[in-house]
């Protein structure tokens, strides 16, 4: 209505031809489109690219953006042969005006191939996806972009590639789909990890001068960027500094070309192609099964399974709509946020499909109706079980279900989601009189981000294997968080941490701050900073007794040293890792309060909060761990809520996952929910326990979860499925 309206004075106005009359008609033709008029839309899509013809010329990129309109509007009709022709057209020409790898020619490749599709065409479709796929890997590695540009750049990709890997698949060219589906998974973090590999094979002064190329060329960018949001900066300035960013490209450029000629490990390692399923024979063992889901942004699902064989299948699960929805409500039956017990609330179905569960007191969303498990939290878990089953694990079963070892890569808000939990129905999974254990009972799950991730951690886990580390473990908790801080447990099953507590002093600090969630923690990341700084913690002294608990089980298998109190410091820490020594630990325990930020880069182990020097908070933070230098085969972070995030397209779980493997670390144990005090202490030292009897971290952590489950005390999940083995 607002778009009607608005041409309708613009064309009274300024003119039928004006350049905002035609933007006007634009942005009335898309709204068409989106409510499914599209009999008007190519009305007007036809009518704005005449008038462009002829006020702008045939070859103007706005032009050109009308006839990809009007292409569009042809296929919204199924009128697939004109938007044929029109697409091939508009290909051409921004070929021509805009280049080769611009964002928007590459939306015409995207847009030609989604017409060669329909038409069956399906050679021509293939043979434009390597060029796109080209295009876009350039674009990715321009040297101006910092690393939250990368991101969101890449995460308007990630569909695409999905796409064509599922394209792959249903022309039975598996293979070919697992390896272009997999470059949608992890993209910062692959970067990162090989940019750490070739840097560390260049000497130390080389290191400093990349590194410091790189901070010119994003620092100068920042500029041109502020410049850009000045009403006021002329255009001389801006030329100018465009000019400054150019040159500063040039030399990043012309040092990487040099160091390439100069060292080849260094040219090797940085052109590393990614990883493939034909790696899989080298990577996988006989009784390993990789199984990469992926789940496109409308929520349709795929699954890739590669065996030990390099053989590759695949299964389209079809839609899972309101994903983070469904997720979190499943999260929540296991694991009430609200440190209840038991959940309260009521399990709904929603409008578009998928689950929410609703707290007592709020209204229902829109067009949801009351599931038969209504306010019941057990009943409603047993029928998200078995939701999650019939969509995730019974489809892949005939694939799958031989193979003791899973590995699964997860995508979007799967990776929050407690795969051990869910029933195993297959034929050699144990059945008991309650219906179908769950996965845990039979098969050891470790989670990665992708295979290309795999891939790199184990050639981490071979160069670790040549390593003489001088100790076996180093375990820090029961930090000093406020008054009452004592070295023995008096109180139980506190947790680790729901969440900071505030003083009625920090009411002003809320206040101030004008965006927050439904936690009360601010959204932006000045806020979410302050926010911290504030915080309260309780202390847990529970923490104290596991790693003193921990370190007895290693006493007899090399060095151990312990750090509890005010030795359990950011400070402490950091001295350890300037001296080098966090380089000579094999394993790593940290048991202290986790907290889960809004903004990734945030998400913190909470050290000590008293007697801090002024430089340091005691937050470990996501930001801070690639800071740090450890050649580690395990980091346990026993902790609430390490292993969660806000999960990106193209990235996944951002936060402490990625920022642990950045520091050097192979594989990491996380928790997906706040967890309890006394239950972790000894989950930790079971698990520790069997490591210690040469045990494999994945065999540790499956017998350590079935003898929870079959335990009198610790059976309910919540005590045991939110531990999550990410790596190798």
């Amino acid at each position: 209505a607002l778009n009607e309206k608005t041409l309708s004075a613009r064309q009274a106005k300024l003119g039928a031809d004006h350049l905002d009359t035609l933007s006007s008609m634009v942005d009335l033709a898309n709204s068409y489109r989106a409510v499914g008029q599209y009999d008007k839309a190519l009305a007007l899509d036809e009518k704005t690219l005449v008038a462009r013809q002829v006020k702008l010329g045939a070859d103007h990129p706005d032009t050109l953006s009308s006839m990809s309109n009007l292409a569009s509007s042809y296929s919204d009709l199924g009128q697939h042969d004109k938007a044929l022709a029109l697409k091939e057209k508009t290909l051409s020409a921004r070929q021509a005006k805009l280049g080769a790898d611009h964002p928007e020619t590459l939306s015409s490749m995207n847009d030609l191939a989604i017409s060669y599709i329909f038409l069956r065409q399906y050679d021509k479709a293939l043979a434009l996806i390597p060029a796109w796929q080209r295009a876009v890997e350039r674009l990715r590695q321009l040297p101006e972009l910092a690393q939250e540009q990368r991101q969101s750049l890449f995460a308007s990709y990630s569909d695409a590639y999905q796409q064509w890997g599922r394209l792959h698949a249903l022309l039975k060219k598996e293979l070919e789909g697992f390896d272009l589906s997999d470059l949608s998974k992890a993209r910062t973090l692959m970067d990162t990890l090989k940019g750490q590999s070739a840097m560390r094979s260049l000497p130390a002064a080389m290191q400093s001068k990349v590194q410091a190329l790189q901070g010119d060329v994003s620092t100068q960018q920042k500029i041109l960027e502020q410049l850009l949001n000045d009403r006021n900066a002329s255009a001389e300035r801006l030329l100018a500094q465009q000019k400054v960013i150019d040159t500063v490209k040039l030399q990043y450029l012309q040092l990487q070309s040099s160091l390439k000629s100069q060292y080849p490990k260094y040219a090797r390692l940085s052109d590393l192609q990614p990883s493939s399923a034909a790696l899989a024979p080298k990577l996988l063992n006989a009784q390993d099964v990789f199984i990469s889901y992926l789940v496109d942004q409308a929520g349709q699902a795929q699954v890739f399974i590669l065996t030990q064989s390099g053989k590759v299948s695949w299964v389209d699960l079809g839609a899972l709509p309101n994903l983070s929805s469904t997720v979190t409500a499943s999260r929540e039956l296991i694991s009430p946020s609200t440190g209840d017990l038991v959940a309260q609330g009521r399990l709904v179905l929603l409008q578009k499909g998928g689950y929410a569960w609703v707290p007592p007191g709020e209204n229902l969303p829109p067009g949801a109706t009351l599931t038969a498990a209504g306010t019941n939290a057990a009943a409603a878990r047993a029928l998200l079980q078995q939701y999650w089953h019939d969509k995730l694990i019974k489809p892949i079963l005939p694939l799958a279900g031989g193979y003791s070892r899973w590995i699964i890569s997860p995508d979007k808000d799967l990776a929050l989601l407690p795969f051990d939990t869910l029933p195993d129905a297959s034929p050699a999974a144990p059945v008991s009189t309650g219906g179908a254990q769950p996965l845990v009972q039979a098969r050891n799950l470790t989670v990665v981000q992708s295979f290309a991730v795999y891939a790199l951690l184990k050639e981490r886990e071979a160069e670790y294997a040549k390593i003489t580390r001088s100790k076996a473990l180093f375990a820090m908790g029961n930090p000093v968080y406020g008054q009452g801080w004592t070295p023995t447990p008096n109180t139980s099953s506190t947790k680790r941490s729901l969440g900071p507590a505030w003083s009625t002093t920090d009411g002003d600090l809320l206040q101030s701050l004008r965006s927050n969630d439904a936690r009360g923690q601010p959204t932006s990341f000045a806020g979410e900073q302050a926010f911290m700084r504030k915080a309260k913690w309780t202390n847990l002294p529970g923490t104290g007794v596991e790693v003193n608990a921990v370190s007895k089980v290693f006493a007899q298998k090399g060095g151990v040293d312990v750090m509890v109190g005010a030795q359990a410091s950011e400070a402490q820490l950091l001295a350890l890792n300037q001296s080098g020594k966090l380089r000579d630990y094999r394993y790593f325990l940290f048991s202290a309060h986790g907290y889960l930020a809004n903004n990734p880069a945030l998400s913190a182990l909470v050290l000590s909060q008293v007697g801090n020097p002024a430089e340091h908070d005691g937050y470990i933070t996501a930001e801070k761990w690639p800071l740090y230098d450890l050649r580690s085969d395990l980091t346990v972070l026993s902790a609430c809520d390490t292993g969660v995030g806000k999960t990106q397209a193209g990235e996944g779980v951002m936060g402490l996952p990625y920022a642990l493997f950045v520091a050097g670390n192979r594989n990491t144990l996380l928790t997906l929910w706040p967890v309890e005090d006394d239950a972790t202490a000894e989950f930790m030292t079971t698990f520790f326990e069997r490591l210690a009897k040469g045990m494999s971290q994945p065999q540790a952590l499956a017998d350590t979860k079935r003898a929870f489950k079959d335990s009198a005390k610790w059976s309910d999940p919540r005590y045991w499925a939110g531990f999550v083995l990410y790596g190798v």
